[in-house]
C-alpha cells in the first residue's frame, strides 16, 4: 500500500531511508535506537520527514539537509525525480524541496556515536527545550530571523512582548 511505504523507515548501516510521510519523531528514534547521530536534536519538532526536509527543520546547530544523501520528489508537473544532496540548497527554514515539490522518500547519512554520549545529548536537548518553550499552546516561530539578529529581540524592543490576538494571551 502506498501510504504504508510513505511512512516506512529502514536503517542500513549509517544510512537511514524513510518515506516522506514518516513522522520525524519516529525517524529520530530509529536513528537513536541504531546508535547513529545527526538528527538527535530534531526529535521535538512536530513534522513528517518530507515536511522537515521542505522547511529544512533544525534545532541547536543541526539542520536536516546537513545529513541528507538524496530525496525522491514529485515535481509540480507530476514527474518523479531523485535529487542528490548537492542539488538541494537551503537555509534557515527553507529548502528547494519545499518549492512546489512533494518529498516521497529520502536517505539520511548519519554517523556512529557512543550510545551513552548520544543519550546524554538527547537528554540535554530535552531539558534545554523545556526551559525555552512556552507551556501554553503556541503556533511556534512564525517570523523570519533578520540577518545578524533575532525577531524575538526586535519584538521586545518594540514593546510587543506579550501582545496577543484573538482573545488568547
Amino acid at each position: 500500500m502506498l501510504v504504508d511505504r510513505l511512512a516506512d523507515i529502514e536503517v542500513d548501516g549509517a544510512r537511514l531511508r524513510a518515506g516522506g510521510g514518516a513522522q520525524l519523531a519516529r525517524v529520530v528514534r530509529a536513528a537513536l535506537d541504531a546508535g547513529f547521530a545527526g538528527v538527535e536534536c530534531l526529535g521535538g519538532i512536530p513534522s513528517t520527514l518530507g515536511g522537515a526536509l521542505a522547511m529544512n527543520a533544525g534545532a541547536y546547530g543541526q539542520e536536516i539537509v546537513d545529513v541528507l544523501s538524496w530525496a525522491e520528489v514529485v515535481e509540480e508537473d507530476g514527474t518523479l525525480r531523485r535529487l542528490e544532496r548537492w542539488e538541494v540548497h537551503g537555509g534557515y527554514r527553507w529548502s528547494v524541496l519545499g518549492k512546489g515539490r512533494v518529498v516521497t522518500s529520502a536517505e539520511l547519512s548519519l554517523r556512529a556515536e557512543d550510545p551513552e554520549v548520544l543519550t546524554a545529548r538527547v537528554h540535554q536537548v530535552r531539558e534545554k527545550r523545556r526551559g525555552v518553550l512556552p507551556p501554553e499552546p503556541s503556533a511556534g516561530r512564525r517570523l523570519p530571523q533578520p540577518a545578524g539578529d533575532f525577531a524575538g529581540r526586535l519584538l521586545e524592543l518594540a514593546g510587543c512582548k506579550g501582545l496577543s490576538s484573538g482573545g488568547r494571551k
